[in-house]
């Protein structure tokens, strides 16, 4: 009998572990965006952007330092994997071109390496003939005072948070498996792989306006997501449009260009990841010097501002949504020790009626005395207010 009692005893912890798990699974994967999240954040993206420029005092000739806003209105075609990561390309509406939205099996690195642009000879001649170096190693903070800084990589090289949206390209060798992490800009007319690459940040390109993340969770495709992405754009911009004005009237050039530069890196490798107030402090300080020398900084601040109020709006979402998980998450767990108790009861019930010779009802009250104090007054009360019925 004791040999018995064990592997009852075994068989009932095997499946709690079995159901506590398949529970824990369930209610803890990320929900996949769909075809409604990814048009939401395009719209939300391009609202964003326009109105951000439309309501600041900028003129016509201010505007000429923001690209994308000449594009308007555009039209957005949607890349998601099925496996991992999207892309998202916004499109000028004078092309003719409609909405649209693709998925695919191949992961978002696949699906890239599988497009004809990058394979393209001419781009691989362009690359070769600008290379700045060729790595295995890490490739990031790496700044270009003019020309051309393009990148041949090989084995296992790895790029974190680099800007060469302006000044050459990648050409990833066969065989390598490049690692690509944080916030990236590149020319995609020039990212030529042979090989294959990991992506676990984001790749943008201003010029063909290109958004990729290695994420199809509806979290990184949200509208409060679209509103960050497209002011973080913004303020990049008005920053080297602020970095371009020092340059051309020769005023505070180098102070301005140094502080903006590390101001960008910081933000592409993640530093102000969770420290908006050490972002903040640093916005501040190239706000301040471009004014002392003169430059009009009134948008960067609004942008600012806006960007502050987007953290603050998430961050008490944040808080509700986790309060709201909080006691969502007590009564999944209260109704899972229910379903598991349950599950039990049957379990042993059923055995010691098949093993030890002992009715249904007895076996279920025994139990249900066992783990619940009272259990057996409540079934028996209950028992002879039915008999009286």
């Amino acid at each position: 009998m004791k040999s018995k009692i064990s592997y009852r005893n075994i068989l009932c912890i095997l499946i709690l572990f079995v159901i506590i798990g398949s529970l824990i699974i369930c209610f803890s994967k990320s929900e996949i965006a769909n075809e409604n999240d990814f048009s939401k954040y395009a719209d939300t993206y391009l609202i964003t952007y326009k109105q951000a420029l439309d309501n600041s005092n900028v003129t016509s000739d201010d505007l000429e330092h923001f690209k994308f806003y000449k594009g308007y209105p555009y039209a957005y075609a949607v890349e998601k994997s099925t496996k991992k990561g999207a892309m998202v390309e916004f499109i000028p509406s004078n092309l003719a071109f409609e909405n649209n939205y693709y998925e695919t099996d191949l992961s978002i690195e696949d699906y890239i390496c599988s497009l004809p642009l990058t394979h393209n000879p001419a781009s691989e001649n362009y690359i070769r003939s600008t290379t700045f170096m060729h790595s295995s190693g890490n490739v990031s903070n790496l700044r270009f005072n003019g020309g051309s800084a393009s990148f041949i990589l090989y084995d296992n090289a790895s790029i974190h948070g680099l800007d060469i949206s302006t000044s050459g390209g990648i050409l990833i060798t066969e065989n390598s498996t490049v690692y690509i992490s944080g916030t990236n800009y590149f020319d995609l007319n020039y990212f030529v792989t042979y090989g294959c690459f990991n992506l676990s940040g984001s790749i943008i390109d201003d010029k063909r306006n290109v958004i990729i993340k290695n994420s199809n969770l509806k979290e990184d495709w949200s509208r409060k997501q679209a509103e960050k992405d497209a002011l973080e754009i913004l303020m990049r911009e008005q920053l080297l449009s602020l970095v371009e004005q020092s340059h051309i009237s020769g005023e505070g050039y180098s102070e301005i260009s140094n502080l903006v530069q590390t101001y960008l890196e910081n933000g592409r490798k993640g530093v102000y990841d969770g420290y908006r107030i050490t972002e903040s402090d640093d916005l501040n300080i190239i706000f301040d010097t471009c004014a002392y020398y003169g430059y009009d900084v009134n948008l960067a601040r609004e942008l600012e501002s806006q960007k502050q109020n987007a953290y603050y709006e998430e961050s008490n979402e944040d808080e509700f949504n986790k309060g709201v998980n909080y006691l969502s998450n007590i009564g999944l767990g209260f109704t899972a020790l229910l379903v598991i108790s349950f599950i039990v009861l049957i379990l042993v019930s059923v055995y010691k009626y098949l093993y030890e010779e002992m009715q249904l009802k007895e076996s279920i009250i025994n139990y249900l005395r066992d783990i619940i104090p009272g259990s057996e007054t409540f079934i028996e009360a209950f028992s002879i207010l039915k008999k009286r019925k």
